[in-house]
Formats: C-alpha cells, structure tokens, sequence
C-alpha cells in the first residue's frame, strides 16, 4: 500500500485505476485519467528529486499531486488556505487525520496503540518551513507487527510501542522538572538545575544517554510534554 493512495481514498475519492502511466514519486502505475503532469507540482528546484521512485516518469499520480498542494481547499476544517506540508498526518484506509505541531499526544496515540489496520504517519517538525514528506511516509502493518516506521521531519524512524514508552519516560521525567529539551537532547545540561535536581537525574541519565543521538530519541524529545501543556492541549481541542 502507498501512503498518499491511501489518503486519497480516505478523503473520498476514488481508487485510483490501474494503467500505463508510472507516478514519478510513488511508483504506482495508474491510468492515464488518473495521471497529471508532474512539472504541475515539481519544478528543478524540488529538493527531494532523489526520493523519488521513477525520476525519469513525467507523470505524478492525482493521489500524489494531491498530497503537495500549497494554499488549498482540501481541508477547509482545518484552514481556508491548507498547506499539506505545514501539518502532520496519520492516515489508514477509512481516515486521515491532520494535526497540528502542539497536539502531541495525538502523535503519540498510534504509537504507542497502534490501530487494527494499516496505517501512516508523517510528522511535521517545523510547519513554517517543512518540506514535503507525505509522499515518503511508509505504510505499518496493523496492531501485532514487530515494529513501525514513521516519517518523522524527512528522517524514517523505526521502533516499537515498548521501546518509544520506555524512552518516553526518563525524557518526560527531566522535562516535568524544568529541563529544556534542548538540554535533554544535547546533554549539556545546567548545572544548577542538576544540582536541584540530582536523585532523579542520576535516575533518568544514564537510560537517556544510552539513546542519544538516536532518531528515535529525538522523537521522543519532540513528542515529550508537560502536564499543563497536555491541558492546554485538551482545552484547544
């Protein structure tokens, strides 16, 4: 399954039929109806030519090309100018969900309870000038495969629902206690702050340390919260 075909479907379009025209970016081989050019969307300064499935094919899937517009009307609940790019997705047969950067725990749900059927995210790390990575997001298998894989900002990270909650928890530790996830991600923290802070620091440290430098540490970092961003989070809702 590709990502971009299945959200296409799951915002109520139709599957795209089978043909000769081969999509520049995913791959697929669709009909000629279901084909655009791919100049539409992708110019000489596109900078992820060399993701692309068939470089040589002047065509791009109408699922593909739909999932790089800029300023549309595609997600009129979310924007009146919606930037596919500028927000994260978790996609699956039958929904496509758009989220924004500070509803975190959203991003975590299907991490850590992974749905009964196949899925995708795409995790945008910096909407105001995130590059498209929608179309390279891989499919997971449902609940019960060995591990996922997730775009996260153009980087795939691969892990299980065990591995992402066990890290999550010395990273949410240190944060709740006023450690700034640019500390945490680095580990040049403040002294003082350490100091203040020693018997669950020499607690959490030394698992976090083991980690660092790891996509799935930095996913962790991003995805961490405090409890009163979680409220505000809920009451934004």
């Amino acid at each position: 399954m590709i990502v971009t075909h299945m959200l296409w479907v799951a915002a109520g379009r139709l599957p795209l039929r089978d043909g000769p025209c081969t999509c520049y970016l995913c791959g697929a081989q669709v009909a000629e109806a279901d084909a655009v050019p791919a100049l539409d969307r992708i110019g000489a300064t596109w900078t992820a030519h060399d993701l692309a499935a068939a470089p040589a094919s002047p065509y791009l899937c109408r699922a593909c090309h739909f999932c790089l517009q800029e300023k549309s009307d595609a997600r009129p609940d979310i924007s009146a100018k919606f930037t596919f790019r500028a927000y994260s997705h978790f996609v699956t047969p039958t929904r496509w969900e758009v989220i924004r950067l500070s509803e975190k725990r959203r991003l975590l749900a299907p991490l850590l309870d992974p749905p009964q059927e196949p899925w995708g995210l795409a995790i945008s790390t910096s909407p105001t000038s995130a590059p498209h990575i929608l179309p390279f997001t891989p499919v997971n298998n449902p609940a019960g495969a060995p591990e996922w894989r997730v775009n996260f900002g153009g980087e795939i990270v691969s892990a299980t629902p065990g591995a992402l909650a066990a890290l999550l928890q010395p990273v949410e530790a240190l944060y709740g206690l006023g450690f700034s996830k640019a500390e945490i991600l680095s580990g040049n923290y403040y002294v003082a702050r350490v100091a203040r802070n020693m018997e669950v620091f020499r607690a959490t440290e030394p698992q976090l340390a083991a980690w660092r430098g790891t996509g799935l540490f930095e996913l962790a970092v991003f995805l961490s919260q405090k409890s009163q961003e979680e409220k505000d989070e809920s009451a934004n809702l």
